[in-house]
């Protein structure tokens, strides 16, 4: 499938004083926070000029996520996720190729469309499809830019003219 594009990389923490390891790390502003109750998680988005990292951090009702975290240590690595321009069209064709989903589709952050592939059909990886939207591609341009400023780095900069962000 030649239609999948990175979205992000998300790691589970047990509270939001972890985010500032990330930010700290990374050199970047946390940007925004989403409730998800059908997922049963908190979520704080981090977006860099080169990747987007999802903290997902478990509401009392997700005992599986608060299971998951017991058994790791935190923050740790969680899921893959890629965007898609259809998900419904994505999902069936890794169905057609053998794929099973842990759930159905189901409404994620931004309000996408996303689904999750079983971790035992992808080498232990969880991986996450998610339908891409305008909405949130122009929130990470937005965020993009804001930590360019955060970094000092400007729109005269040459090496943003040069391509290097």
């Amino acid at each position: 499938m030649n239609s999948l594009r990175f979205d992000h990389i998300a790691y589970a923490i047990e509270s939001r004083e972890q985010v500032k390891l990330f930010t700290k790390r990374f050199n970047i502003i946390d940007s925004e926070e989403e409730r998800i109750e059908n997922q049963g998680v908190d979520v704080i988005f981090l977006y860099s000029n080169a990747f987007t990292i999802e903290l997902i951090q478990p509401l009392a009702a997700n005992q599986s996520l608060i299971r998951f975290i017991k058994k790791h240590r935190t923050p740790c690595f969680h899921h893959l996720a890629y965007s898609v321009p259809h998900l419904v069209r994505a999902r069936n064709l890794f169905q057609a190729n053998g794929f099973e989903f842990t759930h159905t589709i189901e409404r994620g952050s931004h309000n996408r469309l996303i689904s999750f592939i079983k971790p035992s059909y992808t080498n232990g990886i969880l991986i996450e499809l998610c339908e891409a939207n305008n909405v949130n591609q122009m929130k990470t341009c937005d965020m993009i830019e804001k930590n360019l400023i955060h970094n000092g780095v400007n729109e005269s900069d040459e090496s943003i003219s040069r391509g290097i962000y």
